[in-house]
């Protein structure tokens, strides 16, 4: 009796020690992590950041990539109209994976607008899940993460340090567009629709849809659906340019 306890306590064991039982993580110290990109002076990493495996709720076999980073606004700018990537490095500093998206970037933003100082965690997942031995292959190379800040043209302007406010009064287009992150998640539709990726382009319509549901709930219905056709404009000229 001793002895098959003994076994089935070391079987057990090696589950729990095996890849994909429970999540796979490791720490990558705040050191380690860089900003890059035009926008790269705009945020402050704020502490060691958690990279771990996440099982698809579409298919248990599969997994998505995460990493978990605190972030804060930098001392006098505008996080309007930015989108963040973030990509996986080796200790050499080559890419290990690239392109996580941000989640829920578009709630996230208004928060850390709101004050100096504010941290908030964002979660980067994988474009698209990943057989086991391809995630542990990756979270086994891992050394560093690189946090990559773009804006697109047109999106609202940075105001310049020390300029006063936005004027007060009822909300406009663009305070939705600016709430909503709406110019980050157009570009992660854009570059769905460009590497013909469907992940990508799924999560960023999925993201829109939201925002754009939100919009009915907290404004009034002229202003959503100045909302929804804005972004549905723009949405046809990226399907029109690719």
């Amino acid at each position: 009796m001793k002895k098959l306890l003994l076994a089935l306590s070391l079987a057990a064991l090696c589950l729990s020690g095996c890849f994909g039982g429970k999540q796979e993580s490791l720490t990558i110290p705040v050191e380690f992590i860089e900003t890059a990109g035009p926008c790269f002076n705009r945020i402050v990493v704020a502490g060691g950041a958690s990279v771990f495996s996440s099982e698809s709720p579409l298919d248990p076999k599969q997994l998505y990539i995460k990493a978990s980073i605190p972030v804060v606004k930098a001392m006098g700018v505008n996080l309007a109209g930015v989108a963040m990537t973030a990509d996986l490095l080796d200790a050499n500093g080559s890419i290990v994976l690239p392109g996580l998206y941000a989640e829920g970037l578009a709630d996230i933003i208004p928060i850390l607008e709101a004050g100096e100082g504010v941290s908030r965690t964002i979660i980067f997942t994988s474009q698209s899940p990943l057989e086991k031995d391809p995630v542990k292959r990756a979270l086994d190379k891992t050394a560093k993460i690189r946090i990559n800040l773009f804006g697109l043209p047109g999106a609202v302007p940075e105001m310049a340090p020390g300029a006063p406010g936005a004027p007060a009064g009822p909300p406009t287009l663009n305070t939705l567009i600016r709430k909503y992150n709406a110019w980050g998640m157009l570009a992660e539709y854009e570059k769905g629709v460009r590497e013909d990726n469907k992940h990508i382009r799924k999560a960023a319509e999925h993201r829109i849809e939201a925002a754009k549901e939100r919009a009915d709930k907290e404004f009034n219905d002229d202003l959503a659906d100045q909302f929804d056709d804005w972004i549905e404009d723009r949405m046809d000229k990226i399907d029109d340019k690719y």
